[in-house]
């Protein structure tokens, strides 16, 4: 086609007589060269002219100390809210861990009532394996029991489960918390209490840094002390913060066997993006801002470097209300999974996107869409193991019990196979393992369809891609472990 168009160039504009001198050709080809640049150009920005608005980021963003190392002091001293005492000697501060809506979730599962709303969604859970959220009825920060804790933040870190909290009375000031539970029993371990009282509104954990990562939405002036007025930022710019937590602290915070164990955090990601979710994908932190505004109705999440903490893309376009995040791998291809939710009595959503990325031209701003999926009230942070996607509601806290009573509570974090969100079916493999992991509708296996038939229920080709998941704990991070766990829980089931 390139030689036509050359050969046409050629013909009408520059070879009228039989003799043309080679700056005739050069400017022929030029033309050629412009035209054809144009004409890419052109069909460029036609089709991704939103993807590559990229908005100017000025100043460079460094991993720093806090400015008040002895913040916490501070507000103890001035609070004087800190019970001295060793926590367990009270038994009457321990965090409660017992579950309320039981019958809810059940509900769920079986799509009862108006509960059947939710059948898209229940399917592809995995329905054994939620984790009971603790502290919703007291909890235990630092001596002190609270009953205003609202659940925010959830991440996947090695062994551990970590649901994040804030406190919603505005009389009484209280630390924000992580409520650490065993990732395959779910047993309640301990309750970290956080120097900071912030909205703690996601949580990830990165292989890379093996370092947690906490989520502060509040100002980085506004937690300075009165006193040090002078050393506030003149500009607002860079003032939110990513608090990170390593693994070898944390382990030394859960080893220490108390309900509650105070925690000083002093290491941090200053971002100009207000940090109400974050989710991690290899070496780079997506900061999200959860975004009401109806004429510019999307969230969005800035992009940065673990490594350097240098801004990589400035605005990532999600959907609207945003609460949490995650991006998966499926079929080799990359995916987000956002969780969306505002209101008590409105029910959430789970937005599947498409998203590419090239090593030249980075993320593409704009994921396409591939479904939506309605789930239960007030979803919360989202995140993502293999094909397990843990997502964590805030209906089952005493805040939203009050009043105009909360619809459809949930007092757990829901297990949900991604391959199943994605693909749009009904889970069909009797245990998740990482080879386990169904394509698309997979055939029951010899040992289920000899189970179904020996029953006498239904015929063996009745039985084709039938089997439901009811037991799959999360992938350890030993998979010899893993398939171990698997197999003895097939056994015990057959």
């Amino acid at each position: 086609m390139i030689k036509c168009i050359n050969k046409y160039f050629m013909k009408h504009f520059f070879m009228k007589s039989r003799t043309h001198s080679v700056m005739s050709r050069a400017i022929a080809r030029l033309t050629l060269f412009l035209f054809v640049f144009t004409l890419g150009g052109a069909f460029f920005l036609l089709v991704f002219h939103k993807s590559y608005a990229v908005g100017i980021y000025s100043g460079q963003v460094k991993w720093q100390e806090t400015d008040t190392d002895d913040l916490w002091t501070y507000y103890k001293n001035t609070l004087n809210l800190i019970n001295p005492n060793d926590p367990e000697s009270n038994p009457n501060v321990m965090t409660s861990t017992g579950s309320t809506f039981d019958s809810n979730y059940s509900a769920l599962i079986y799509g009862q009532n108006t509960w059947s709303r939710f059948r898209a969604f229940s399917r592809s859970l995995y329905q054994n394996d939620s984790y009971i959220i603790p502290g919703l009825r007291q909890t235990n920060v630092s001596g002190m029991a609270t009953s205003h804790m609202v659940p925010q933040g959830i991440c996947t870190a090695g062994n551990y489960i970590l649901i994040s909290a804030y406190s919603s009375s505005s009389k009484v000031w209280t630390s924000s918390v992580i409520y650490v539970l065993d990732k395959d029993t779910g047993k309640y371990l301990t309750t970290l209490a956080l120097s900071t009282r912030c909205h703690v509104g996601a949580l990830d954990y990165s292989t890379k840094t093996n370092r947690v990562y906490i989520a502060d939405s509040s100002l980085k002036d506004e937690r300075i002390p009165r006193t040090n007025l002078s050393d506030q930022p003149e500009k607002t710019g860079g003032t939110y913060r990513i608090w990170e937590l390593s693994m070898r602290n944390l382990r030394k915070y859960i080893n220490q066997n108390k309900d509650s164990v105070y925690v000083s955090l002093t290491r941090y990601l200053p971002c100009d993006t207000i940090p109400s979710f974050i989710f991690i994908h290899r070496n780079t932190i997506f900061v999200g801002s959860f975004n009401m505004d109806s004429f510019y109705p999307r969230s969005y999440a800035t992009a940065y470097s673990l490594k350097t903490g240098k801004v990589i893309t400035y605005k990532l376009y999600l959907s609207f209300l945003t609460q949490g995040a995650q991006i998966v791998e499926h079929r080799g291809g990359l995916y987000i999974i956002t969780s969306s939710s505002y209101g008590r009595n409105n029910a959430s959503y789970l937005h599947i996107y498409r998203i590419h990325y090239n090593r030249v031209l980075g993320w593409f701003l704009n994921p396409f869409s591939v479904r939506s999926v309605c789930i239960p009230n007030m979803s919360e942070d989202l995140d993502a193991q293999v094909d397990h996607l843990l997502i964590n509601f805030e209906s089952g806290a005493n805040k939203y019990q009050n009043g105009n009573v909360t619809q459809y509570q949930m007092d757990r974090v829901l297990n949900v196979s991604v391959n199943s969100l994605i693909e749009g079916y009904q889970m069909q493999v009797p245990y998740a393992d990482a080879s386990q992991v169904m394509e698309n509708v997979l055939a029951a296996g010899k040992t289920g369809e000899k189970n179904v038939s020996d029953a006498g229920k239904t015929s063996e080709s009745d039985t084709h891609g039938t089997i439901v998941i009811e037991n799959a704990l999360l992938p350890s991070s030993d998979n010899s472990c893993a398939n171990e766990e698997s197999d003895k829980n097939l056994h015990q089931s057959t």
